[in-house]
């Protein structure tokens, strides 16, 4: 099992107990904060792809851990952002599934901090599964993106959003 599915399914877990009655805040904290670790290491492995290669080989190399560790949380934020504004030029266009990947990061990234860092923050059973299914859906719709735009996307969190 990957990273990033073992993370979901740590997600889910917390956020759906055995027992009867609500889960304790503790673990809807936790299953938050998964759900974005895994959106978070999605991105990181879809970079490391885009730019290093998908076989097992390539994926055990120095160069393909260099780009996944070379991300950070604000790097990919700062991106994020980025694709919510309208291009700069008439004739660029972000892809529609980028735009929506960023708008689900940016939405988990606060979530997260409110589960981490919030005392008086309060979270619902229905509520966290929403997150966590939305969180699912960005993953899903990263690892399908064409080449050119996760490219563009990739370079950008890297090395800034410099246009050639």
């Amino acid at each position: 099992m990957s990273l990033v599915a073992g993370l979901f399914e740590t997600a889910l877990s917390l956020s759906s107990p055995r027992a009867k009655g609500r889960p304790r805040q503790a673990k809807l904290r936790k299953a938050v904060s998964a759900a974005y670790y895994a959106l978070f290491h999605q991105i990181l492995q879809v970079s490391a792809d885009s730019l290093v290669g998908t076989s097992a080989k390539k994926r055990k190399s120095q160069a393909w851990a260099r780009v996944y560790r070379a991300l950070n949380h604000k790097d990919v934020a700062r991106v994020c952002r980025d694709l919510r504004r309208p291009p700069a030029a008439s004739a660029e266009v972000h892809d529609p599934a980028l735009v929506k990947f960023a708008d689900i990061f940016l939405m988990l990234i606060v979530k997260r901090e409110e589960a981490d860092y919030d005392p008086n923050a309060d979270f619902f059973k229905r509520d966290v599964q929403v997150l966590i299914e939305q969180a699912q859906s960005a993953a899903l719709l990263v690892a399908d993106i064409a080449t050119e735009p996760t490219l563009d996307f990739v370079t950008a969190m890297l090395f800034g959003a410099k246009r050639a």
